[in-house]
């Protein structure tokens, strides 16, 4: 145990292995037979169940020495694992998540995710209090025990600390804590955002945009200048509150589609010429990792291959979305546009400009078409309904189905997107960020896409499009 940290309260039971440099954190049990290796952290509150063990090494033999070799695995708050289990070094078990009795964890787990099996595979979702979740159409679920409610969003689960009206704004105020900088107002015309509370809890708050915008003129005129000015408002007002952030005098850092039209664009350019700032449009899956390293390959390979890709995305909606200004097509942009403009930006980045653009069909629910790139033939499925799901996805209790598939090789990408925006504000910061040039070719794509008539299940279309299509909820 030398160099090892044991927190307060914890527990041990008999026959527990601890090796050197490992940390148990406050109120940890650990049960009889444990064996706890160099390089493991367990947060406050974890359970380790008996005869578990942790693994430091992924190749151990008896006659070669490989402590140079361990990797850390780190157990986060209130997670639990059970008897007998596995976990492979190098590996992340998130927050409350709950480890079945003999299984044997190869990869990362994620928060309040139930896992199972050898190799484990997730089957579900728990609460903190390890009750499996259950969620309804709209992607929320309450704990039988506690009556903690929970949101499920794309491959992930939080539990819902206030009534935040959304969850994009979450993400841009953890981005700014977590670049060490303060976010001194904010202004949204709903008045349920205690969420702010979580990560700016003095910030000046305004549910009218006049007031919000006399309260930073006095920040100007008594603090000096205020240096950004982040937009996530709804998409048809981007272009509007980044003029406003342009003329106040701030660099503006906004959420896709930074602009519904293209011409918005030409718009903008103007301002900044005439002001100096910079707009800086948040394109995240440029910063992810699986991205870039197909980008890197792409750019290697010969300059004259086209490649045959099939893109599906499906992140499942309630009948909320609409009711909002998301199910507008003319202050959303459509399906096309809210949920798949940040993939249509990838494959342009990647693949170079569009050279044919058809639409096979564009609904309330979903959008499918066949694009091609100078060096891709894309065929693509968007959709926000849940029956749209494949059959082991739906099992899962899963609501989130992402692919993509390049010459028949699935490029995995369905994890890495939790840090993504504090990412885009790590490389704003440093002056990396993308403008609006950059944005340029997806909002162009996107606003072909919602003007062109659907042609039908005519030439290259995806699998996807034979679905049974489904009425408007609210036009029945």
């Amino acid at each position: 145990m030398s160099r090892s940290v044991v927190g307060e309260n914890c527990n041990i039971g008999q026959n527990v292995v601890i090796a050197p440099d490992v940390v148990l954190g406050k109120n940890v049990k650990v049960q009889n037979n444990v064996s706890i290796y160099t390089g493991v952290v367990c947060e406050e509150d974890v359970f380790l169940g008996p005869s578990m063990v942790f693994t430091n090494v992924i190749n151990p033999r008896s006659a070669i020495n490989r402590k140079n070799e361990f990797q850390n695995t780190l157990v986060k708050r209130g997670a639990s694992i059970g008897a007998n289990a596995t976990i492979l070094c190098g590996n992340t078990i998130g927050a409350y998540a709950f480890i079945g009795a003999g299984a044997v964890v190869t990869k990362d787990v994620p928060d309040y995710a139930l896992v199972v099996g050898n190799p484990s595979k997730q089957i579900g979702w728990v609460s903190r209090y390890g009750h499996k979740l259950e969620f309804d159409a709209h992607g929320i679920a309450e704990c039988s025990e506690s009556k903690e409610r929970y949101r499920l969003i794309e491959d992930r689960v939080e539990m819902i600390k206030s009534r935040a009206a959304g969850y994009i704004a979450p993400r841009h105020m953890k981005a700014i804590k977590d670049t060490g900088n303060i976010l001194l107002a904010a202004v949204d015309k709903n008045d349920s955002v205690g969420v702010i509370d979580s990560y700016f809890p003095e910030a000046a708050f305004f549910t009218e945009f006049e007031r919000f915008d006399r309260h930073l003129e006095k920040l100007k005129r008594k603090a000096g200048k205020i240096d950004y000015v982040t937009v996530c408002s709804p998409n048809y007002l981007h272009d509007a509150h980044i003029r406003f952030g342009l003329r106040y005098g701030a660099d503006v850092i906004c959420e896709k589609p930074t602009v519904l039209n293209p011409w918005n664009i030409d718009a903008l350019r103007d301002i900044e010429k005439e002001t100096g700032r910079k707009t800086s449009n948040i394109l995240q899956l440029r910063l992810h990792k699986s991205v870039i390293d197909l980008k890197k390959k792409i750019d290697a390979g010969p300059s004259d291959k086209v490649y045959d890709i099939d893109l599906s995305y499906i992140t499942s909606r309630g009948n909320w979305y609409y009711a909002s200004w998301k199910g507008n097509d003319e202050k959303s942009g459509g399906v096309s546009t809210n949920i798949g403009i940040h993939f249509f930006d990838m494959l342009g980045w990647i693949f170079g400009e569009v050279v044919k653009n058809d639409v096979h069909l564009h609904t309330h629910d979903r959008a499918a078409g066949y694009l091609e790139y100078k060096q891709a033939k894309v065929r693509w499925f968007l959709s926000i309904n849940p029956q749209t799901l494949p059959e082991p996805v739906k099992e899962k209790g899963q609501r989130t189905y992402r692919s993509l598939l390049i010459d028949g090789e699935v490029v995995e990408f369905s994890e890495g997107f939790s840090e993504l925006h504090t990412k885009s504000y790590d490389e704003i910061l440093r002056g990396n960020g993308f403008g609006l040039e950059e944005a340029r070719k997806a909002v162009e794509t996107v606003y072909e896409i919602r003007h062109k008539s659907p042609i039908g299940l005519k030439g290259d279309y995806h699998p996807l499009c034979k679905l049974a299509l489904s009425a408007h909820p609210f036009k029945q």
